[in-house]
């Protein structure tokens, strides 16, 4: 807590991160941002940069609340007959509860709205930049950060669905970056994610257009791609939430 405000994570570096927000005269909207990259860094099982972002903002002056929905959209070419030939077949017996999606996931990913959220709430309602906010959570990447034993409890990644082929066994680039030395970090273990600083900084410095239509895009796209994917660049470029 702090005087004007107060941040609750399930990971207490990130609350810290939007706190230190707070304390530097930043509003709700800007300790939220600088929370939400924070735990990108701190909590990859629970969140990531890449993901989904739902945002109720209420202005008290106005008396009103405002909706945001940057969730993420499927990419081009995602049609039932690519996925069939992929080999994921309607199988009752796999689905997971609720969903019905099988419970070890799927190869696919939808186009992620989370970068582009942030900037649309710090334009809108926030007082600090992508400078300010993001500097916490490249602190922690750049410099590392002591893995609680709650969160090294649950680092562990799993196969997506196994396919002919495919997906029966970790993606090697995968654990390049969130494991050490081919493991999962230990508790107590000192862990940094360098390569996501740099996309930091390279968000700092050119907004979310860095991200969509710079380095990041290609770098995703390239990946996913080589898994079969088929996200194009003009998605990346030409998304936008609600």
């Amino acid at each position: 807590m702090a005087r004007n405000g107060l941040v609750t994570t399930v990971q207490p570096l990130a609350a810290q991160a939007g706190l230190q927000v707070l304390r530097q005269g930043g509003n709700a909207i800007d300790a939220a941002v600088a929370t939400a990259a924070a735990l990108s860094v701190v909590y990859p099982a629970n969140v990531g940069v890449a993901g989904d972002l739902f945002a109720l903002v209420y202005v008290a002056k106005e008396h009103k609340v405002y909706q945001l929905n940057a969730s993420g959209i499927a990419p081009s070419g995602l049609t039932l007959a690519h996925m069939n030939a992929l080999g994921y077949k309607v199988n009752p017996a796999s689905f997971g509860p609720g969903s019905g999606m099988p419970s070890g996931g799927i190869l696919t990913v939808t186009v992620p709205g989370s970068v582009w959220g942030w900037q649309e709430v710090l334009d809108r309602f926030g007082t600090k930049t992508f400078k300010e906010v993001l500097q916490p959570a490249i602190d922690y990447a750049e410099n590392g950060f002591p893995v609680s034993e709650e969160i090294a409890s649950g680092w562990r990644m799993r196969n997506a669905l196994p396919l002919e082929g495919c997906c029966k066994q970790l993606d090697p680039d995968a654990v390049k970056t969130f494991y050490i030395n081919g493991i999962p970090p230990a508790t107590g273990t000192i862990f940094r994610n360098p390569g996501l600083a740099k996309t930091f900084r390279l968000i700092q410095q050119g907004g979310r257009d860095a991200f969509y239509k710079g380095e990041v895009a290609r770098a995703i796209i390239a990946k996913s791609t080589a898994l079969g994917g088929t996200m194009t660049l003009n998605d990346l470029a030409s998304y936008k939430g609600e």
